[in-house]
């Protein structure tokens, strides 16, 4: 009988130890970072999935077998006070197919934009911010360990890779503490959106306990950082939302990054795809921010000016792909925009300084 009680206790350890494995990796609290061991060399981005509209792209996501896929926002469509309206459309995006599957084959990480939070171009005013901000984290299974459980505004960060190839993931919150929009006293041309720069130097968009979060964090090492905004932070002609609609927090973030290495935004919300660069000064390196919409909807009304444009803009219905590679520490990147289907739309090599530019590599 004893004999039998070892043996069993030995197959429980060895059952132990396998799925201990192979189990997934679970979040951390504040103050460290939740890190990944494995290497990412495929990167899907996406925003604005309408619940009601036709979302097969997730097939066609799943196919391409990004490691990780980043949703950008406006995940679903619910300007509501109606957390039982805003439940049920989540619960909509949750039951799709694909949505399950890619759930199941690649991690998902992701922000919100205003229609997932609830409000219009919302920012703090917002009355049901903090019940939206359970519902969020509800939907998208995040841990009771989590800090965002904790703490307003769902921003946090990742990293992912070993030493020498190390990736930060930032995920930004533009819309729990941001400062109301200034809005044009009169209409502006066709085409142009109602909103104006706000100098106003109490104006926020990100306030400041997620400020200091975010400059605690870019100290942290990391040979590449992406950071994920909803909204745009270069483009800024549209009359829309934007990082240029509070100047002074977006030159704030232009400091910070100055001494952050090699960094792309990924952001979302116009309802088209497009890369926007600068040649950050100061930094030896240019800034780019890839803006990935819509997953699941055209966009009819024409081309949005934006003179730091690299590239075509898509207005199909897209999502997009980074594709890493590494030359010893040095990442390469290449972007992919793709049809609903999987079809290349068009494919960008992104150089990191000007000494290193050549033309946009399109198909």
């Amino acid at each position: 009988m004893t004999g039998i009680k070892y043996s069993l206790a030995a197959i429980f350890l060895v059952v132990t130890i396998v799925v201990s494995a192979f189990a997934p990796v679970t979040l951390t609290a504040e103050p460290g970072l939740t890190e990944f061991k494995s290497e990412l060399e495929l990167i899907g981005l996406g925003s604005c999935v309408h619940q009601d509209q036709d979302q097969s792209v997730w097939r066609a996501v799943v196919q391409t077998k990004p490691q990780l896929f980043l949703l950008l926002g406006d995940n679903i469509y619910a300007q509501t006070e109606d957390m039982a309206l805003m439940a049920e459309r989540y619960n909509k995006l949750r039951s799709q197919p694909g949505f399950i599957q890619l759930r199941q084959t690649s991690r998902l990480l992701s922000i919100w934009d205003d229609n997932d939070y609830g409000l219009t171009d919302g920012g703090a005013e917002y009355s049901k911010k903090e019940e939206s901000q359970k519902l969020f984290l509800n939907a998208f299974e995040i841990p009771k360990s989590d800090p965002r459980w904790a703490r307003p505004g769902i921003y946090r960060s990742y990293l992912f890779g070993p030493e020498t190839r190390r990736i930060q993931l930032l995920l930004l919150d533009t819309r729990y503490f941001r400062s109301p929009l200034k809005r044009a006293a009169l209409p502006l041309f066709a085409g142009k959106g109602p909103y104006l720069p706000n100098a106003d130097p109490q104006a926020t968009i990100l306030g400041e306990a997620q400020w200091s979060w975010l400059k605690e964090q870019l100290e942290t090492p990391a040979t590449l950082r992406l950071i994920a905004s909803s909204i745009q932070v270069i483009a800024d002609e549209h009359g829309y939302e934007t990082w240029g609609n509070f100047p002074m927090e977006r030159e704030r973030l232009y400091q910070l990054l100055r001494k952050a290495g090699r960094v792309l935004i990924v952001s979302g919300d116009r309802h088209h795809t497009e890369i926007s660069r600068i040649e950050l000064p100061g930094s030896g390196n240019f800034l780019y921010d890839i803006t990935a919409s819509s997953l699941n909807m055209n966009r009819m009304d024409g081309l949005e000016p934006n003179r730091f444009r690299l590239g075509k803009q898509e207005l199909r219905a897209n999502f997009v792909l980074l594709r890493l590679g590494w030359k010893d520490s040095i990442p390469s990147v290449t972007t992919e925009v793709r049809s609903t289907e999987g079809k290349l739309y068009q494919q960008n090599y992104l150089p990191w300084s000007p000494a290193e530019d050549s033309p946009a590599k399109q198909n």
